[in-house]
């Protein structure tokens, strides 16, 4: 469920100090893996069924904890096969309950026979898109993406991490970052965070070299946000590294 490609530079905190450091400045100093049965993927998902010439039923399941109302988290419509970012929509609706998983629906829609996406927005801002569905002539059912992470190699004080976002999104733009947390869970409020990156490519698409110094049989979990808040991440994933040896 994760994906990823591009390389680029990241900004993390190790020792109280700032470093911004690419892969090709940085030598490996130890091996470290990942342990077997890890990493697991949580992504904010949406589906999305055409029920009528004028109405399109949208499915979403975010990460656990959070509030997608009180978050802004807001579902928009456009007549597209992908996100015409800053273009506006046919419609847009905020997400009205605070459950992480749950329905809306699109109604008053002039359905023609051409494509259409949905996206899913971790804010209020359209530019926190970081899922979408993609209905097709003849498919009544929409086909998703879902924003992706996936630890690409990791050594005692380096960790590659590979990531892919919807078609046509800049990271930097649209001010997205990385983060890590100790353990197998994140806050939504920054509270305990290990460090902090923001994304400097202009590529959906992409990877990236964080500094920091892991520790051996010890449980770490990334995130991905769409935005600049706390709040707008999107994307988590939980890995263990490997004993000692």
């Amino acid at each position: 469920m994760y994906t990823y490609r591009c390389a680029f530079r990241i900004h993390a905190t190790h020792q109280g100090e700032n470093i911004f450091m690419s892969a090709k400045e940085k030598p490996h100093s130890g091996t470290l893996a990942i342990a077997l049965g890890s990493p697991t993927l949580s992504q904010t998902k949406v589906t999305g069924v055409v029920t009528t010439a004028s109405s399109i039923l949208v499915k979403y399941d975010t990460l656990p904890g959070n509030a997608p109302n009180q978050n802004g988290n807001v579902i928009a419509v456009w007549q597209d096969t992908q996100i015409p970012w800053g273009t506006a929509p046919i419609q847009k609706k905020t997400i009205t309950g605070n459950s992480p998983k749950g329905s809306d629906a699109f109604d008053n829609l002039s359905l023609q026979s051409k494509s259409y996406i949905v996206g899913y927005s971790t804010g209020s801002n359209l530019n926190t898109i970081c899922s979408t569905v993609v209905f097709t002539p003849g498919n009544v059912e929409g086909t998703p993406f879902s924003t992706s992470l996936q630890v690409k190699e990791l050594d005692s004080d380096t960790l590659i991490v590979t990531f892919d976002t919807p078609v046509g999104n800049d990271p930097k733009a649209n001010q997205n970052w990385i983060g890590l947390w100790d353990g197998k869970s994140f806050t939504w409020d920054g509270k305990n965070r290990l460090a902090k990156v923001n994304v400097d490519k202009t590529t959906a698409s992409g990877s990236m070299v964080l500094q920091y110094n892991l520790k051996f049989d010890t449980d770490y979990t990334l995130v991905y946000a769409s935005g600049p808040a706390e709040t707008n991440i999107s994307t988590a994933l939980t890995f263990r590294t490997d004993p000692y040896k």
